[in-house]
């Protein structure tokens, strides 16, 4: 039988003391917390007190502000969250029906939620100020003149979808011959000496667990193997895609590049806990995720006015390049990239795994990177809480937790510095 603690009334000013820091509330207002105390109520328990059981369909929230609560699953082992650790800045076990048994392992103090109420704090986008010509506009991100004419030229089919680079088309040409082998690869990247140098340098980078020193652009390829070589000069290439040497637009495709790499690396090292995911392989996916920004944005060449406002690039760009870009890796003959990059930050996709694997797929793997960015970023609200991400959930019965997902924020910082240095 589940105990039943007491549970107290709280004031608007303990509440926001006992929560500012938590990643769901960080960004609240004091208006938040005002209305928030009369959905919620503190709880202090002795240790072995059960707060949820598995299969619950309680209508209650719980927030761990001190102590320790233990969860376990049907079947495998418990998970201990401790008040310091970055799970308890969500709900704790928030799916219903409740997928542990929550029991405190120490004295505890909760924040125990009306469900209902946590759900409405998702606020709706706010309405955005803008200037077309001589005229104000205002509404959504939807309303302003350059996302109206993006959505047109993507249903009419009218963007001009970026080419492959025309050393990888070679590269594509050379290898459907079965003779095809290092020194002819070698050969042909030669004719690119930018290229060469740089694939030399990612053969001898912690990215692909170097030992000794690869000395000759053959040496490399012999260590990539030719699918990873012609996909990493793939990268190489379409680096250059996001050069942008027209005006102000050089910034944004910049800082998009940058947001690529940044994926990359994390989702290289999150590959590493899912033994039939090929890293390099996430590797490649996270660094041509935004292909789709680079006709978007030389579209936006046509609308001044947005260089004074950043926030409607950024609303396009998340919205509305996921599909561009599944045209291009379409086109490019990568169709398993293509599924993935439409659901790079659907907090809610579960899609299958591969047949008699875990159910983790590169699709998973691409989406908790964008997690772990935000985490990084500490852009966390408004989203779901840990437990509610399918995908982050499949990892965790990896191994991945809050916790290990801090320590590969700090692993990853090598290989992004890498990553930076060998694509800047």
């Amino acid at each position: 039988m589940i105990a039943a603690p007491i549970a107290r009334p709280i004031s608007a000013g303990t509440l926001q003391r006992l929560l500012k820091q938590h990643a769901f509330f960080k960004n609240m207002s004091d208006a938040v917390f005002n209305q928030a105390q009369r959905y919620a109520h503190e709880v202090e328990c002795g240790p072995e007190t059960t707060i949820l059981q598995h299969g619950d369909t309680s209508p209650y929230a719980w927030f761990l502000v001190e102590g320790s609560v233990s969860l376990a699953p049907p079947r495998g082992e418990p998970h201990l969250c401790r008040a310091s650790d970055p799970d308890a800045g969500y709900p704790i076990a928030n799916l219903r029906p409740c997928r542990y048994t929550v029991t405190t392992t120490l004295k505890s103090r909760l924040i125990r939620f009306e469900q209902s109420y946590l759900k409405r704090l998702a606020q709706p986008s706010k309405a955005t100020r803008f200037s077309t010509a001589n005229t104000q506009g205002g509404g959504s991100w939807q309303s302003h003149p350059f996302a109206v004419e993006v959505v047109r030229m993507q249903q009419q089919g009218e963007f001009k979808i970026p080419a492959m680079p025309g050393i990888s088309t070679r590269i594509n040409q050379a290898m459907s011959d079965a003779n095809f082998a290092a020194t002819d690869m070698a050969k042909l990247i030669s004719a690119d000496p930018a290229i060469a140098g740089r694939l030399i340098s990612m053969a001898n980078s912690a990215l692909f667990k170097r030992h000794e020193a690869c000395q000759s652009l053959q040496a490399a390829v012999i260590r990539l193997g030719l699918q990873q070589t012609r996909n990493l000069v793939t990268v190489l290439a379409t680096k250059g895609l996001f050069a942008g040497q027209q005006s102000w637009i050089k910034q944004p495709l910049q800082a998009t590049w940058r947001h690529a790499v940044d994926i990359a690396a994390y989702a290289a090292v999150l590959a590493d806990l899912t033994p039939h995911i090929n890293r390099e392989q996430l590797l490649l996916l996270g660094l041509l995720h935004e292909l789709g920004a680079v006709p978007i944005l030389e579209q936006a060449l046509k609308f001044p006015s947005l260089q004074s406002a950043p926030g409607i690039i950024d609303a396009v760009l998340s919205n509305l390049a996921p599909e561009l870009t599944a045209i291009t890796l379409q086109k490019w003959d990568l169709p398993e990239f293509a599924d993935a990059v439409k659901q790079q930050e659907n907090w809610h996709y579960d899609g299958p795994g591969k047949e008699g694997q875990s159910k983790v797929n590169p699709t998973d793997v691409l989406i908790v990177a964008h997690l772990h960015q935000r985490m990084k970023a500490k852009n966390l609200t408004g989203m779901p809480g840990l437990d509610e991400i399918p995908a982050f959930q499949k990892m965790a019965a990896l191994g991945l937790t809050a916790n290990v997902g801090v320590t590969i924020l700090e692993e990853a910082k090598q290989e992004l510095a890498e990553l930076r240095a060998l694509l800047a």
